[in-house]
């Protein structure tokens, strides 16, 4: 604890002096959390390994090691081979994890009701984030539908975004723009949302892109607790990066679409 307490005050001032304060209260309970869990972790996986090797017991042993091994491939296939972070690729070391906590907790005879808290907390924090998630993308699922209907039937219209929001727009009858393919005509409309990686706009239209109308929806309550960065720069579940995005956080930000039309 102390040794993660030491690594929040070191971050704090890195972030002081580096002038990164956007979200640093958000970076310095994930980090001492983080240093704390991952350090408790595996201070019991040595304790248990260096006790089935003194008990000659090499059953509990094999397993110990495994579980090790679990983690160690874990942490070197996300360092090596993961093209960038996200609280998704933490899952595949959560069942070791879970294992070798739960064998302590049983060693140490804890009482019936922490286990019902520690339960009743995470499937709080499931059913949170999953209405969170359905009310996020209703979103964009409503918005994609509403904004075809209302502009120009007979006008084309790209949109730019990824996952759901690119899949509900292409239904709704948008066109998926293309950075490089793309040949927008006069009279031709760009939908950009917010809050979704969007492809980059080529510098050969910018200029001939005029904002027709610009969409700002109030954030309902169960978005405040968002899996997804709002000002997006790879934030979220999804991906996330220092110390532009954080893995999740608090936000009444509102959601906006800017469509632009283009005029030759």
């Amino acid at each position: 604890m102390l040794a993660a307490l030491a690594s929040g005050f070191a971050l704090n001032a890195f972030m002081i002096l580096t002038n990164q304060t956007q979200f640093m209260a958000y970076w310095i309970i994930f980090f001492i959390t983080g240093a704390f869990v991952n350090g408790f972790i595996l201070l019991i996986l040595y304790q248990n390994i260096m006790a089935a090797w003194q008990r000659e017991d090499r059953n509990e042993f094999g397993q110990e090691i495994v579980l090790g091994l679990w983690i160690a491939g874990t942490i070197t296939f996300i360092i090596l081979f993961s093209p960038f972070i996200a609280i998704r690729h933490i899952f595949l070391v959560m069942p070791a994890v879970l294992l070798i906590l739960g064998s302590h907790l049983s060693k140490q005879g804890m009482i019936v009701s922490r286990d019902v808290i520690s339960f009743a907390l995470t499937i709080l924090l499931g059913v949170a984030l999953a209405v969170s998630d359905y009310y996020y993308s209703d979103i964009y699922r409503i918005y994609a539908f509403k904004i075809r209907e209302d502009l120009p039937q007979e006008a084309r219209i790209y949109q730019t975004g990824r996952w759901g929001w690119q899949w509900y727009s292409i239904k709704a009858g948008m066109i998926q723009y293309d950075t490089t393919k793309s040949r927008l005509r006069n009279g031709d409309y760009l939908v950009v949302p917010s809050g979704i990686f969007n492809q980059k706009i080529s510098a050969r239209i910018l200029p001939k892109l005029e904002e027709a109308q610009r969409l700002i929806i109030p954030a309902p309550v169960p978005t405040w607790i968002r899996t997804m960065n709002t000002n997006f720069k790879g934030g979220g579940y999804y991906g996330f990066e220092f110390p532009g995005s954080t893995p999740w956080l608090f936000s009444k930000a509102p959601f906006e679409f800017v469509i632009f039309q283009f005029v030759e």
